[in-house]
């Protein structure tokens, strides 16, 4: 069996991070399958308590610690003890819990020091994780969760003879959020740092192609291993509902389409035959979304329409199943699109129809399993009337819904997510399941 180190980013567990949950149910997966997985957590706490995993290493780059060094100087020379202090768990739960962590606004500066490494302001950091990488794990394979993070690689390369991969997956709605300039630099050096890392894996075949042409990546380093979700075991969706229920999965965010889809909501409930429809959001928000999200709840309570609405701001995972079985369609209009879309993948699980915009990989993923429609979102007023279509033709959802179900079981299990994760492993860098090094 392999023994793997995967670095993960923490988002401190206040909202829906797709990242977060591809990266946690490969590593439990991969625990089942008998693997020595050694989960390194990065500026936050990873995964709220109870989730079912648990770090094997302190958090290295503490979110605070990082910040401050970047901004003053004064912060690289204090010794470890101060570290260890702004490292703790409170203070990061703290941070994670304050933070837009959704924004890029202000953080190009550390975003460009982390992908420098060594020559960057968190370089004492750097050396504190490779050290420990190299006498506390000394894994087979180390595994990056995103692109982000490789300044990373020459520093551990330095310190062992390990391969390493890389997960792409939205990297480029983090760094397009930036000023031009700064951000053509960052995808500049991270296509330098690229030059290193021995495989890269995509999510879907439209982001590998996006970043192949992006950071000028050898295309025989890339495979495309889409997101796999545990959920297909639990029950399916409660259909038929009565009265209707629209969906949203993902953080209560403007970015993300929650104005788009309210405003359908709304569009809808002023007609005579939805009256009774009823919308719900879960995903929870960072501390940026709060005044948006208020906004939103006064145009609904002028409107009369909030008792027929619940916006669920606290993220708890284990309300995710009862929230989706609870819906009769799902849609999460983001109109700039994403890699693939692990809510999509969740939603079909359980049976629940979605309707996505025709943008990124929303389109490649519904083309191939299914289980839902998608729209123009250049087209006024398409996604409202595909969404009364649906709502107004049960037969038409519960085909959708079980066709959703029915495909999503055979191709995206999280089984076959693994399975491709090992074997990009083999033809990338001829990895077999076995080494166990001394």
């Amino acid at each position: 069996m392999l023994k793997i180190v995967h670095l993960v980013p923490g988002s401190g567990g206040t909202f829906y991070c797709q990242n977060c949950l591809r990266d946690e149910a490969l590593i439990l997966e991969l625990r089942r399958q008998g693997h020595d997985v050694i989960l390194v957590p990065m500026y936050l706490p990873t995964f709220k308590e109870g989730s079912g995993i648990e770090p094997d290493a302190p958090v290295f780059f503490g979110a605070i610690n990082t910040y401050l060094k970047e901004k003053l100087a004064i912060f690289r020379a204090l010794p470890r003890w101060f570290d260890r202090v702004l490292d703790s768990y409170s203070l990061l739960n703290w941070a994670g819990s304050q933070a837009g962590s959704t924004r890029a606004d202000g953080l190009e500066g550390m975003t460009l020091s982390m992908l420098r490494g060594l020559d960057g302001n968190q370089a004492r950091e750097c050396e504190r994780l490779t050290e420990w990488l190299a006498t506390e794990s000394k894994p087979d394979v180390i595994h990056i969760s995103n692109a982000l993070l490789l300044g990373l690689v020459e520093p551990i390369k330095r310190k062992l003879d390990v391969p390493i991969f890389c997960t792409l997956q939205d990297e480029d709605t983090w760094v397009d959020q930036m000023d031009e300039s700064m951000a053509n630099t960052i995808y500049n050096v991270i296509a330098e740092r690229a030059k290193s890392v021995d495989g890269f894996i995509a999510v879907s075949q439209h982001y590998a192609e996006k970043m192949i042409s992006r950071l000028n990546l050898a295309s025989e380093k890339v495979r495309v291993v889409q997101v796999g979700t545990p959920l297909i075991a639990e029950e399916e969706s409660l259909r038929p509902i009565d009265p209707p229920v629209l969906g949203y999965l993902s953080p209560l965010s403007e970015n993300l389409g929650l104005g788009q889809i309210i405003d359908a909501f709304i569009e809808l409930k002023s007609r005579h035959e939805f009256r009774n429809l009823k919308f719900k959001a879960f995903g929870g928000l960072t501390k940026d979304d709060r005044k948006f999200l208020k906004g939103q709840q006064k145009k609904l309570e002028k409107l009369g329409f909030m008792e027929d609405v619940s916006l669920m701001t606290e993220y708890d995972p284990s309300k995710k199943v009862a929230f989706l079985q609870s819906l009769s369609l799902l849609s999460v209009p983001h109109i700039e699109g994403e890699a693939l879309g692990v809510f999509l993948v969740e939603a079909m699980a359980i049976g629940v129809p979605v309707v996505q915009p025709d943008v990124g990989g929303y389109g490649e993923l519904l083309r191939e399993v299914g289980g839902g429609r998608l729209y123009d979102p250049q087209k006024p007023g398409e996604l409202v009337e595909i969404l009364s279509e649906l709502l107004n033709d049960k037969v038409k959802l519960d085909h959708l819904g079980k066709e959703a179900r029915n495909q999503i079981t055979r191709t995206h299990s999280i089984e076959a997510m693994a399975k491709g994760i090992l074997k990009s492993y083999s033809e990338l860098a001829g990895i077999g399941v076995n080494p166990q090094r001394p």
